[in-house]
């Protein structure tokens, strides 16, 4: 039995269906050529409210019932494109399995009851050839295939009470802790972790039969002549340098009281770690983390759990994935692969474990073991990740050490290494991380890197992309959440090359600026990327075509790839900008819409109207956040119609405005001059003279340059950055703040003050500038500017930007009578206090109407 199949004969889609899937279903999975394949099929099925016809490749019968829809691909295809329509297929038809495959590789699906999806297998076709097709066979073969569509998923228990009474447990030994000693909620938490560890080690004894080193605590309160935490904390280092050696470079002390440890243990006398109900204790545990894990010493170790759930999804976890996590803090991701991965392992019947050779409770022994790695360069992190995973079953893949290295801090190969491309070996088929946003200047650890060599220093999430691309196997994907400036920096062009080159873009999705509050980020501009790791073969055709030039590689790579990207921004994730939460259990998020969009086969883009909704957001009460929920915006941009940058607002700014703007030009077209003569105290004279200092305030009436205080050359020379003299007639604006506004106009009376040397001043001859200012600080242009600006976490409008930005062709004589007006509008603010809010809508909507974008 086999078939005679040469792979590099291999080139077309249809040579994957006649050289490869015909013989299959043929030869060995027995379906009769005439009577059990059509080949073709029209397939009708809902898309929201209308009817969609497709084309199924085949869909194959026995005994006149659909059970199997095919669904083929170029052997350089990705098969994690064919997922979402043959979704679409396989309800329509009501098959129980779909087979994707481009010759090289075949994912087989399953689906069960409650519109519940799987794949049982994922694997290469070489593989499938050396074990003689054995499972494919044994589970879809005309012999074994089981028709019947209504399959009943075993009964998934909720332990909703268990798991809030085992979470109010956590909690109440917490408290213990911090009332008795005192301690800060950092310090409080170790202790609380210390102690679990404690109870781990003392259970493996019990375990191992070694009764001698059992924990009793009376065998310590009771030593005369010796203080009972010392002996306590001798027991403690001998059982972590036993067992959790892996855990702590130094083993910490307790550093509690015996009262108080004798008072925890009393309340967790009978609670072990491991017994049949870690899943319930794991569940409660994770939802006890996220309260504890807040504020300056431990945020840094939490996603946010709206967001590790976001990106599970979008990743569409698969019980055969192999999952690293190389900075993975409280172990938030792959505790979420693993429940998902083991929730669909419970939804799969008895009989499917069977026909593929093993039991579920091998195959979850198995995932546990060999399918979940996580890496974390901090003591803490590790040890609570560590401590989560162990109340989900298992721990031991956690490690401590620089997730940029392939060793671990104790100088050991890391459990999961690096894909070799010529033995085929090592690697994984997911990354989801969170990588930290900081530099990384190790030398040993920079000249691993093609984007960290012969640099004294690189951003480590820049390295982060660059080692994951080297974890995965081919066709392996990867979501890690990024600086939104990587996208859009000229800086990080060659990063954004190296992305291109070596992998397939899926998604980049923009996360609100709030994204990290819980995790005490204040605000911070993020992108998750995903993407899939190309074939290694198609990854060389392309690097054949590349030299040198970053910039021409570009275009290059542009002119060959053809692919859309998904792109999306997301506004309400649930909770406010202070971190409170104000969605209800079910209710949606814009990441909830998001993800619905990115999984929609027939989505089209459509414009969203930012004029509309600006003047919306202007109207509301600005504290109310609510306002602001489902405000996403989501598109499908083809590679080949990309720039050099790739941040997703940038495009979606476009999609929406791109026709209201195209009679726009360029400011540079009015003839825009920059002045930057910065003040110089080098003569007495200069040091005693009197210095007219002015700042920019964003809500000044008039749009005017305001005097903020009087000070002499002497004072000014203590300051580190020199301060920029400003002519009348300029404009002024803070570079850092432009996007909500901050620019003034320069009146004759404050000609040659000074302001502050980080400011931007221009003139712009054919434009009026009293009208630019007003133009540049609608809603509209807040949101353009935005999106022209660059910056790793920072926004920058710079002097580069503004000449970019694209203002209406007006003349001089239309410029005039606008800009009059707005003057009116704006003097009925000083007579109507009340209506001042609506008197600057009706100016705001009045540019609009001129311009012609409403």
């Amino acid at each position: 039995m086999g078939i005679v199949y040469n792979i590099n004969k291999i080139i077309t889609e249809d040579d994957v269906e006649n050289k490869f899937i015909q013989p299959l279903f043929n030869d060995i999975l027995n379906y009769d050529l005439n009577n059990d394949f059509k080949w073709k099929e029209t397939i009708t099925y809902n898309s929201g409210r209308e009817k969609v016809s497709k084309i199924a490749d085949l869909v194959i019968y026995k005994e006149n019932k659909p059970v199997i829809v095919v669904e083929a691909k170029r052997p350089t295809e990705s098969l994690l494109d064919g997922i979402s329509q043959v979704d679409s297929y396989a309800f329509a038809k009501e098959v129980r399995y779909t087979i994707i495959t481009n010759g090289k590789k075949l994912v087989l699906r399953e689906y069960l009851a409650g519109n519940k999806k799987i794949n049982i297998i994922e694997t290469t076709v070489k593989k499938l050839i050396e074990d003689n097709f054995s499972s494919l066979i044994n589970l879809i073969s005309i012999e074994n295939i089981d028709v019947n569509k209504n399959v009943v998923s075993p009964k998934i228990e909720k332990f909703t009470n268990q798991i809030t009474d085992y979470r109010r447990f956590f909690r109440s030994i917490h408290n213990i802790i911090r009332n008795n000693e005192k301690l800060d909620p950092a310090s409080c938490f170790d202790e609380f972790s210390k102690i679990l560890y404690l109870k781990m080690a003392n259970q493996q004894y019990q375990i191992e039969g070694l009764t001698n080193n059992i924990f009793d605590i009376d065998k310590f309160i009771n030593v005369p002549g010796q203080d009972p935490m010392i002996l306590v904390n001798k027991w403690f280092k001998d059982a972590m340098k036993k067992y959790y050696i892996d855990v702590f470079e130094e083993i910490p002390e307790l550093n509690i009281g015996i009262s108080t440890l004798n008072e925890v243990l009393e309340k967790l006398d009978g609670f072990y770690v491991k017994d049949d109900n870690f899943d319930i204790k794991g569940r409660a545990f994770e939802e006890f983390l996220p309260s504890q894990l807040r504020g300056k010493g431990l945020g840094q170790f939490f996603t946010p759990r709206k967001i590790v759930d976001f990106m599970a999804d979008l990743v569409e976890i698969s019980i055969n994935d192999i999952v690293v996590d190389f900075s993975c803090g409280s172990g938030g991701f792959l505790i979420k692969a693993f429940d998902k991965m083991k929730s669909d392992l419970n939804l799969l019947p008895n009989k499917t474990f069977e026909q593929i050779g093993t039991t579920k409770s091998a195959f979850e022994d198995d995932l546990k073991k060999n399918q979940l790695f996580g890496i974390d360069a901090e003591p803490r992190a590790v040890r609570i990740a560590k401590m989560n995973m162990m109340l989900w079953g298992d721990g031991k893949k956690i490690v401590r050490g620089n997730g940029l290295s392939t060793k671990d801090w104790r100088g050991k190969d890391y459990y999961i290494s690096e894909y070799n491309e010529k033995k085929g070996t090592g690697g994984c088929t997911l990354i989801l991380a969170n990588p930290p946003f900081i530099k990384e200047k190790d030398s040993q650890i920079l000249s691993r890197f093609i984007l960290g060599s012969e640099k004294n220093s690189v951003d480590a999430q820049t390295l982060f992309i660059e080692r994951g691309m080297n974890l995965l196997k081919p066709g392996g994907r990867m979501a890690i959440v990024l600086p939104e400036g990587v996208f859009s920096n000229d800086d990080s062009l060659p990063t954004r090359e190296y992305i291109l080159k070596n992998s397939k873009i899926k998604a980049i999705i923009e996360l609100p600026t709030h994204t990290f509050v819980q995790s005490g980020v204040d605000t911070i501009n993020t992108v998750i990327l995903y993407i899939e790791k190309f074939d290694t073969e198609y990854k060389n055709k392309l690097f054949k075509l590349l030299g040198d030039d970053v910039k021409e590689n570009m275009n290059i790579l542009r002119e060959n790839l053809n692919y859309d990207i998904f792109m999306a921004s997301a506004e309400n994730l649930g909770y406010e900008p202070n971190g409170r939460i104000f969605s209800k259990p079910g209710e949606k998020t814009d990441l909830d819409i998001i993800l619905e969009k990115y999984n929609d086969p027939e989505f089209k883009n459509e414009k969203k109207e930012l004029i509309e909704e600006s003047i919306i957001n202007f109207e509301s009460d600005d504290k109310n956040y609510r306002g602001l929920c489902n405000m996403n915006d989501c598109m499908k941009i083809n590679i080949k119609e990309t720039e050099n940058r790739l941040d997703p607002s940038y495009y979606l700014f476009f999609k929406n405005m791109g026709e209201d703007l195209k009679n726009f030009i360029a400011l540079e077209n009015y003839d825009i001059t920059f002045q930057n003569e910065k003040l110089n105290l080098n003569t007495e004279e200069s040091l005693d003279k009197e210095y007219c200092v002015c700042s920019v305030n964003k809500n000044n009436p008039d749009n005017l340059l305001e005097v903020s205080n009087y000070v002499t050359g002497d004072e000014i020379s203590h300051e580190t950055t020199k301060k920029m003299i400003v002519s009348q007639n300029s404009i002024v604006y803070n570079p850092y703040r432009a996007s909500i506004g901050s620019f003034a106009y320069v009146p004759e009376s404050l000609n040659n003050s000074v302001t502050s040397g980080a400011y931007v001043c221009f003139k712009v001859k054919k434009f009026n500038l009293k009208l630019l200012v007003y133009l540049l600080k609608t809603p509209i242009y807040n949101k353009y500017i935005k999106i022209l600006s660059t910056g790793s976490v920072r926004d920058n409008f710079s002097d580069e930007c503004l000449k970019k930005i694209l203002v209406p062709k007006l003349s001089v004589s239309e410029q005039e009578k606008l800009l009059l007006e707005l003057e009116k509008i704006n003097k009925l603010k000083e007579e109507k206090n009340k209506e001042k809010k609506q008197i600057s809508l009706n100016g705001i909507q009045h540019i609009y109407s001129e311009i012609n974008i409403v």
